[in-house]
């Protein structure tokens, strides 16, 4: 009877391991899905503002070296899948010339990256040698194509180019994606640029795609004063590569004033002189609401939610912040995580009229602002810090991420 038991359990235990594989294999196959049409939506998006000339670039300070984190934290599961080893290298060249803050407009500079980076990995999967390298350095003078070890490859279109002091003399940040793939012919080569164009007939059926990314990232390219270039063996692989300009910069004070590192996350309890971290969520998605509610108390924040902007003025009426309440209510509001686009009142109105109302004094102190947004553009990301807003995050984001943001805003106001 005791072995029948066990055997039982064995098989129970074997089966919940084939659910759990399938359930984890069917999750990154609609990741995969998901990530391939919003970039497809994201290219045509781009064009269509390039084509009306309405793209603008929004530079803000950016540490470099998170670009490369960034984009190997992004596609380390993919390469995984497709058992294709992912390589990134820092050039001793950012280090030589002690380069750390820069003016970037990081969110079409990581675009590129992006294109070339999924472009590398796809043409790689069914090779017998798997392996893409991404390397990034920087130098004083316009990279020359034979620092990168390509082609440069120019537009038809003429870009102006932002003006800077000339005390701000500019750096050039570059990267090359070397692959292992099936790699070009010198026709192929030839149309590569164009818009909805791939190398061959054959490559959409293969590899699907939508023929936009490099011709949008050549413009981008050139758009931040850089070009972008290519060479590449039929049959052995590519090496894409670009260049960007950009000027120096010192570390944003907020995050001079934050103890924690970016290296890990410490936990709340740990980081904050406040037992509870107050956390009010404006979101009108029923199901994001939930969601971030169960995670933020998991790690351990007190959390509010409101359904619009207005809701949530409503709620910062109804706490201490509010100057009729003072001295009567205890309830308060630590930080607020804001939607962009809402219903009745919108995320970008709601904090306008919250930082008016700290300006008069209807409200007594400073409420740390975060905008949650689907839109990653760096326009968008400059409207929301304009219209008042502490920070931004991109949705869809990692949870600790997010964790990571709260703690430094938090900690940064509280100290």
């Amino acid at each position: 009877m005791l072995s029948d038991n066990l055997s039982n359990d064995g098989q129970v235990i074997n089966r919940l391991r084939e659910l759990v594989d399938q359930s984890v294999e069917s999750t990154n196959t609609i990741i995969a899905c998901s990530s391939h049409q919003l970039r497809i939506a994201d290219d045509v998006l781009a064009l269509s503002k390039l084509d009306s000339k309405l793209l603008q670039l929004a530079p803000n300070p950016a540490q470099v070296i998170s670009l490369l984190s960034d984009i190997k934290k992004s596609y380390e599961a993919e390469a995984a899948n497709q058992l294709v080893q992912l390589v990134t290298q820092v050039d001793p060249s950012l280090q030589e010339l002690k380069i750390d803050w820069i003016m970037l407009d990081m969110g079409r500079v990581r675009q590129i990256l992006v294109n070339l980076t999924s472009n590398a990995l796809k043409f790689s999967r069914k090779r017998s040698v798997r392996k893409v390298t991404i390397r990034m350095g920087a130098s004083v003078s316009p990279p020359t194509q034979a620092l990168l070890g390509v082609n440069f490859v120019l537009s038809k279109k003429s870009y102006e180019q932002s003006r800077e002091s000339s005390e701000n003399q500019p750096v050039y940040l570059y990267f090359t994606v070397t692959d292992t793939g099936t790699g070009l012919t010198a026709e192929q080569k030839g149309k590569l640029f164009s818009r909805f164009s791939q190398a061959s007939a054959r490559t959409y059926n293969d590899y699907g795609g939508s023929g936009l990314g490099l011709c949008i990232s050549q413009q981008l390219c050139e758009m931040q004063g850089g070009m972008i270039g290519l060479e590449s063996q039929a049959g052995i692989g590519s090496t894409f590569a670009f260049f960007v300009k950009a000027y120096r910069t010192s570390c944003p004070e907020p995050l001079k004033s934050s103890p924690v590192k970016s290296s890990s996350i410490p936990r709340t309890d740990m980081v904050h002189p406040k037992s509870r971290i107050s956390v009010l969520v404006v979101e009108d998605n029923v199901v994001n609401q939930k969601i971030m509610k169960m995670q933020l108390v998991k790690h351990g924040y007190q959390v509010a939610v409101a359904d619009n902007g207005q809701e949530a003025l409503d709620f910062i009426r109804s706490t201490r912040h509010w100057r009729e309440n003072r001295n009567i209510l205890d309830r308060e509001v630590d930080l607020i995580l804001m939607d962009v686009e809402m219903p009745i009142l919108d995320g970008l109105s709601a904090t306008r009229e919250i930082r008016e109302y700290e300006k008069n004094g209807l409200i007594c102190d400073h409420i740390p602002i975060v905008a949650v947004s689907a839109n990653a553009r760096a326009e968008q990301m400059t409207q929301a810090i304009e219209a008042g807003m502490d920070d931004t995050i991109t949705k869809p984001f990692r949870m600790p991420d997010l964790i990571k943001k709260v703690i430094m805003i938090t900690s940064a106001t509280a100290s």
